[in-house]
């Protein structure tokens, strides 16, 4: 089951939807300037958040710019999922463009010349303005039963938390207030971890659902509020599962398109000494196959490819049961009860032929190193990894040397010192920003 209480996601049919009403227009028109004359369905005004006949358009591209924002649409350009990997360990380069492997070796390129996760971020923050209207929308149409009220406040919630886990702790906010846009304040990592909270509390305010309950968990966990994070995922089922819709043409999924299709990036595994061993561990829940001798883009790159997802149309996982025992059991481990958080992590484990159980390491920091590899490879290229890196350095006093990357990569290159995502240079016109205080080589 996808969505909210099971409710079918219908995401990755903006586009078409749009296409097909436009294409329904022309067929009846005989009038050659009536045809060039009419009205982009595509195009959201204040007059159609308070059109029934709009409404289904509106929700549909909140959810469409959200999957663009978080996962990718499967072109050239990066989503949260796959600019996370690429900086994390979870995806290699083997490209030629200069910026993705700059991102690659965690040495961003000056915001001047642009790097590849500004794209990510511009989507994150239209999802964040589409998702908002699209909630003023549905409230205007259908009042405060709709479901898709919950629906559109958690995704909003979901662009909070994505650009609090990826991007320095500097990040504008502006929004559009009486058709006027107006600049908003930079808010800080823990400010914007907050207002997704506050976002996932309207979703369930506006109806109970498990893709708000687990996004709270994720945000309360990146506060370090275990208790908490764990309560808020206590009553989401093992079995739950929220899927960000991709297709065969206009909304690929982004890690098939960019590794299995385009060759642009690679599983190599044990990146930079720390990366964990995603290509060799020969667990089943990370696929990884070769293809003879197949190289990368740049014709040396060995290519290694991912099976998690095995197709172009294969969906991106936003939440899960999974993610909320996580949660449990690190809320466990919190709690001085190594028990609890070994016996939940095997539990997790029995569900998959091949896992073997896993018996206490015995110590405290072993615990924590044994939590986040399960953490890895459960949430493999799912858009969290960052954020546990981050977590394992904030929250667990781990180095950050022992943590990224480091020494040098596959082409002989030094890795940098970055350790999260520098705010776009656009956002430089903004008199509220304070560009030195975006510092990307700290938590």
């Amino acid at each position: 089951m996808n969505g909210i209480h099971g409710k079918p996601d219908v995401v990755g049919r903006v586009c078409r939807s749009a296409f097909v009403l436009l294409i329904g227009v022309s067929l009846t028109a005989c009038d050659l300037d009536e045809i060039l004359s009419i009205d982009d369905p595509e195009f959201v005004t204040d007059e159609s958040l308070e059109d029934p006949n709009a409404l289904p358009l509106v929700v549909r591209g909140a959810i469409a710019e959200f999957i663009r924002g978080y996962s990718g649409d499967g072109l050239a350009n990066l989503g949260f999922l796959t600019a996370t990997g690429l900086l994390t360990d979870e995806l290699q380069s083997s490209d030629t463009f200069l910026g993705r492997n700059a991102t690659d070796r965690r040495d961003l390129q000056a915001a001047a010349d642009g790097n590849p996760s500004d794209l990510a971020y511009e989507g994150l923050q239209r999802a964040r303005r589409a998702t908002k209207d699209a909630a003023v929308a549905v409230v205007a149409v259908n009042g405060l039963d709709d479901p898709d009220l919950a629906l559109m406040h958690a995704l909003n919630g979901y662009s909070f938390v994505a650009l609090a886990e990826g991007w320095c702790s500097a990040v504008p906010i502006s929004n559009v207030v009486g058709g006027e846009f107006v600049y908003g304040d930079e808010l800080t990592t823990e400010e914007l971890l907050d207002s997704a909270l506050v976002r996932f509390e309207q979703s369930v305010a506006a109806e109970a659902n498990d893709l708000a309950a687990v996004g709270m968990g994720r945000a309360l966990l990146d506060l370090g509020l275990y208790p908490e994070a764990a309560a808020a995922v206590s009553g989401v089922p093992d079995s739950y599962e929220y899927l960000l819709e991709h297709s065969e043409n206009t909304f690929q999924n982004p890690v098939w398109n960019l590794n299995n299709d385009n060759i642009r990036f690679t599983i190599l595994g044990n990146e930079g000494i720390n990366g964990l061993d995603f290509r060799t561990a020969e667990d089943p829940r990370i696929l990884v196959t070769r293809d003879g001798d197949r190289v990368g883009f740049d014709a040396s790159t060995p290519l290694w490819e991912q099976q998690v997802y095995p197709n172009r149309d294969s969906d991106v996982p936003l939440a899960s049961g999974i993610e909320a025992r996580l949660i449990e059991a690190e809320a466990a481990l919190g709690a001085g009860n190594p028990g609890a958080f070994i016996q939940q992590l095997n539990a997790l484990r029995s569900t998959v032929s091949g896992l073997e159980p896993l018996e206490d390491p015995g110590t405290e920091a072993e615990r924590v190193t044994l939590l986040f590899r399960e953490r890895a490879f459960w949430l493999f290229l799912t858009g969290h990894r960052l954020g546990d890196l981050r977590r394992l350095v904030s929250h667990y006093g781990r180095d950050i040397e022992s943590v990224y990357p480091i020494g040098t990569d596959t082409r002989r290159q030094p890795y940098g010192d970055d350790v999260v995502f520098s705010v776009p240079f656009e956002e430089e016109q903004n008199p509220l920003f304070d560009r030195s205080e975006c510092v990307t080589t700290g938590i």
